[in-house]
């Protein structure tokens, strides 16, 4: 048995009070909490509490992680922390495919499935947040070479670990919730979460979008030093959104292969 809900139908003020909490700390954008209570409420009328806990865990300590290491370095090369609707889709709508998979069938492999899409998310937000906080070596995933540290594609010693220590939250909070999870579960999460890390980093070198500011440093933002910047490299649909989103199919793929 998971953990039971007093209500599938509570998911709507549990994630109202979520979303009104990260509208005050400017964490979202109003468009952003309507897609988180949009969201919420699925997946806790699917999953339940079950469901509800990875998710409050990846938004307390993304959001702490946020409030307490900030990084003008980041800012300068980065999208805004406040997550817009298309931001919290990306990250959320793998995660809630994945419990209503698990609603229809009840499958074990499944609600583990769901536990890897939220660990990647929060392995990659963990590399992300502390990877950049502090002036610190930065490598290019693919040529190991030094590059601006902030811009994606890019990975350092203290971010690597974290995404390993988000995948292993993720896996101990998995084996605590489900019933007939066993230790290689707690393996199974953090491999699927800091590998789904990695590929964000590296689809973020090869696909992400870059644009060239008028003061000569490659940013994300289609606007810098109010001036709009130049397309340098990447693809134009291919936003941080975007590959957050692609990263988070991994673990789709891998179940699928285990179940040929």
């Amino acid at each position: 048995m998971l953990i039971p809900s007093i209500s599938p139908y509570l998911g709507l003020p549990i994630s109202m009070i979520i979303a009104l909490v990260a509208y005050k700390k400017k964490s979202t954008t109003i468009d952003g909490c309507f897609a988180m209570v949009l969201l919420g409420t699925g997946i806790h009328y699917c999953g339940g509490l079950t469901a509800d806990l990875p998710l409050l865990l990846f938004f307390v300590i993304g959001s702490a992680l946020s409030k307490f290491h900030p990084n003008p370095i980041q800012n300068i090369h980065q999208e805004e922390h406040a997550r817009t609707a298309q931001q919290v889709l990306a990250n959320g709508l793998t995660p809630l495919l994945a419990i209503i998979l698990y609603y229809i069938y009840m499958s074990v492999p499944l609600l583990i499935l769901y536990f890897g899409t939220v660990g990647i998310h929060l392995a990659d937000t963990m590399s992300s947040e502390i990877g950049t906080y502090k002036k610190r070596k930065t490598f290019d995933l693919l040529s190991w070479k030094p590059i601006t540290q902030g811009l994606s594609g890019g990975v350092s010693l203290i971010g690597l670990v974290a995404a390993a220590v988000g995948g292993l939250i993720m896996g101990i909070l998995a084996f605590a919730l489900i019933p007939s999870a066993m230790p290689v579960t707690i393996l199974t999460i953090t491999a699927i979460s800091f590998s789904g890390a990695l590929l964000d980093s590296l689809l973020g070198k090869i696909l992400q979008v870059k644009y060239l500011c008028r003061n000569g440093h490659l940013t994300e933002k289609t606007h810098c030093h109010n001036a709009a910047t130049q397309h340098f490299s990447g693809q134009a649909w291919a936003n941080n959104s975007t590959i957050n989103l692609l990263s988070a199919l991994l673990p789709w793929l891998i179940l699928s292969l285990l179940m040929i």
